[in-house]
């Protein structure tokens, strides 16, 4: 009693209910001009006035709710709702928010005065269906579901929920449908879009994940993603001029973004005869910066265009270690180990490393230097402090396996090539490592059927191919037919 009390005082001696009117016009006036950063502060301003205003706390978590920012609107809902209890807009953005963030209880909390006070408010139905699903009480969710495509047939929300519950109670295709048929009426609708994108790759639909991924990349033509799912789309179509339509833009549009520009890298490298991959790739690193570049460069290694990428980094050999360069030191660190230049690299790499001793690259160039001189505990250090830093670092994963695979633990071997696998477990890398090493442990069988769970998993053209080919070394008709039809019975 005396906390409240208190409290109360507090509140009292900081009001100034004038400033906080001005204020909050201020801020009414940036809302209108789309400045929602500084209506945000004014509004914080306003509310450092006089706090009592629950509507002024409704409008805070608007503006902070809409510029991306969850937590800071959940509070200002919160205090809205603890304010005025009745308060239906404050407890419909709580609602949202809360089952966001996976708050299940304190949604309950939310929803149970909200349908008290609108038994149809579509915010708390669609909360109260997705605790259910989260809860995996999948028949309860379904009939929320259902009420919802009945209470608000024009809305998405129930669909989708509906199709989120077919999904994990095993009807993917009947989920699919349903999206599909709502898109005919709502084909510019990305949320959706996005769910049957996702529907179509857990049933491996690749036609379907190449007409949504065009369509996603129209709709969202600032989103990376749904551009390089069209270039896939495209190739697959064959056509051409979408495709390099859609590249100039990648490359021009992320110059320096060695994400992106490794994703085109490795596109160009799949879908492209590799003399041409390399060119183009080249061309772009040579306009990068440091970090775009060394990541470029990195592909250029794998591939084996050993002379392009030393034409690429040559004059960083004779430059000091910076800020600036660090990168590409670090990747002509791994260049020496692919010539085979053991003692040059690991030299490099150690330079790479005073400056920055965390650098992944040439910490996994160190490992694998001391690798070849079959020093396993220093290697396996290094590549565990890859691991420590980046947990799915693909390359310090396997290059672990194959340390364990080179002292002959075949126990820690196996361990380690599954744990590789599930850090990356769309990679074909981890996968290709650790067929590899059963075949040379003679369990071409076993060798057959990972590769096989995997080409079901990614239902891609390269899954594919390793499939058959461990079958074959597995000399099993059955699973090479298998594998020549990608898996149809």
């Amino acid at each position: 009693m005396l906390a409240l009390l208190l409290a109360g005082l507090v509140a009292g001696c900081g009001r100034n209910t004038t400033k906080a009117i001005a204020l909050e016009a201020q801020a009414d006036n940036l809302i209108a001009a789309g400045d929602a950063v500084r209506a945000a502060d004014t509004l914080d301003k306003a509310l450092s006035y006089d706090g009592n205003d629950p509507g002024r706390w409704v409008k805070l978590g608007r503006v902070r709710r809409d510029l991306g920012q969850p937590s800071p609107a959940a509070a200002a809902f919160q205090q809205a709702f603890d304010l005025d209890p009745a308060n239906i807009e404050a407890m419909q953005n709580l609602a949202v928010l809360y089952i966001a963030g996976r708050r299940f209880q304190e949604a309950k909390r939310v929803v149970d005065p909200l349908l008290s006070l609108s038994p149809n408010d579509i915010a708390g139905v669609l909360a109260t269906g997705a605790i259910a699903y989260y809860e995996e009480d999948y028949p309860t969710a379904l009939k929320i579901a259902d009420e919802m495509i009945q209470l608000t047939p024009d809305s998405k929300e129930g669909y989708i929920l509906k199709a989120h519950v077919l999904e994990k109670t095993g009807h993917p295709i009947q989920a699919a449908r349903l999206l599909e048929q709502r898109m005919q009426t709502m084909p510019d609708d990305t949320d959706m879009g996005e769910q049957l994108l996702q529907l179509y790759r857990s049933f491996g639909n690749v036609e379907g994940v190449r007409s949504i991924s065009i369509r996603l990349a129209k709709l969202k033509p600032v989103d990376p993603r749904y551009q390089l799912e069209s270039l896939r789309a495209f190739q697959a179509k064959g056509a051409v001029a979408d495709r390099e339509r859609v590249t100039a833009y990648l490359v021009k549009r992320y110059a320096n973004n060695p994400s992106v520009l490794g994703a085109v890298a490795d596109f160009w490298l799949g879908a492209l005869p590799l003399d041409e991959a390399t060119q183009r790739i080249a061309q772009a690193a040579a306009a990068g910066n440091g970090l775009t570049k060394a990541a470029l460069v990195g592909r250029l290694i794998r591939s084996g265009a050993l002379d392009e990428a030393a034409t690429l980094l040559g004059p960083v050999a004779t430059q000091p270690v910076t800020d600036a360069n660090v990168d590409l030191h670090a990747m002509y660190s791994n260049l020496l180990m692919a010539q085979g230049k053991v003692a040059a690299a690991r030299d490099q790499a150690r330079m790479t490393l005073a400056f920055d001793s965390g650098n992944d690259v040439a910490l996994l160039t160190r490992a694998r230097a001391h690798v070849a001189r079959k020093e396993y505990d220093e290697a396996i250090t290094d590549a565990q402090s890859v691991i420590a830093d980046d947990p799915a670092n693909e390359s310090a994963a396997v290059l672990i396996a194959d340390i364990y695979a080179a002292q002959g633990n075949d126990m820690l071997a196996a361990s380690a090539y599954a744990d590789a696998q599930s850090a990356a477990p769309r990679s074909i890398g981890p996968v290709r490592a650790r067929t590899a090493w059963l075949i040379r442990r003679g369990r071409a069988a076993e060798a057959a059927q990972v590769a096989g769970l995997f080409a079901r998993q990614v239902n891609r053209d390269d899954a594919w191919r390793l499939y058959e080919t461990m079958c074959q070394a597995a000399n099993d008709p059955f699973c090479l037919a298998q594998a020549r039809s990608h898996g149809a019975s």
